[in-house]
């Protein structure tokens, strides 16, 4: 039994895109707001280190377009009016934390109404 407790907290466990909203998806405005994120979001990569608040966050499954497999698109609405994406799990795996913590409300479950973040890039094994 004692080998098989250590197996359990060895085992890796595989990260499961989720899909939500922090938002009203049924509401007209955030209706027009969906469609926007998904046709003019910006990249998260190319903001690189800036400093960008969250107000809302919008999550779908998705696929990786060259090896087809799963991911989470991820949509960060930030507070000077943008739309950032990313299809990084690992970004996906933080915002989602980030979002539990906040019980999914931004406005109503923190000081200031966002969550200010940033991304810093470092060198995974495999050339990732």
């Amino acid at each position: 039994m004692a080998e098989e407790t250590k197996k359990e907290r060895t085992r890796t466990v595989a990260f499961v895109p989720e899909e939500y909203a922090t938002f009203d998806t049924q509401a007209p405005e955030n209706r027009i707001k969906m469609f926007n994120a998904h046709n003019a979001a910006a990249s998260l990569n190319q903001i690189g280190d800036e400093h960008f608040k969250i107000i809302d966050v919008m999550a779908e499954r998705g696929e990786r377009t060259n090896s087809k497999n799963p991911c989470q698109n991820t949509y960060i609405f930030t507070d000077d009016g943008r739309v950032l994406f990313t299809q990084s799990n690992g970004i996906g795996k933080t915002i989602n934390e980030i979002v539990v913590l906040v019980n999914s409300d931004f406005a109503g479950n923190t000081s200031n109404g966002y969550v200010e973040a940033h991304v810093a890039e470092m060198k995974l094994s495999g050339d990732r």
